[in-house]
């Protein structure tokens, strides 16, 4: 297995955590179920279609996907 780190909104994690509690899972158990299931039989296929508005504008920073926060705090300021 690969170790890695996901960040959820409180909402999406009581909702794993309390499906976790119900069937004696962990955590990782479930998030593992949740994204095999959305993995399999073309769902992911038919999402990334949906996202097809991704690098349809330019920036003109070349830098942007690995500065984006501060670029957002300019804009805010």
């Amino acid at each position: 297995m690969v170790r890695t780190q996901i960040q959820l909104d409180e909402e999406t994690f009581e909702t794993v955590r309390g499906i976790a509690y119900r069937e004696h899972l962990s955590i990782s158990e479930v998030v593992r179920r949740c994204l095999r299931q959305a993995l399999k039989g073309g769902q992911h296929g038919a999402r990334r279609r949906k996202l097809t508005f991704i690098g349809a504008g330019a920036s003109g920073r070349a830098d942007l996907s690995e500065r984006h926060d501060e670029a957002l705090a300019e804009d805010f300021r």
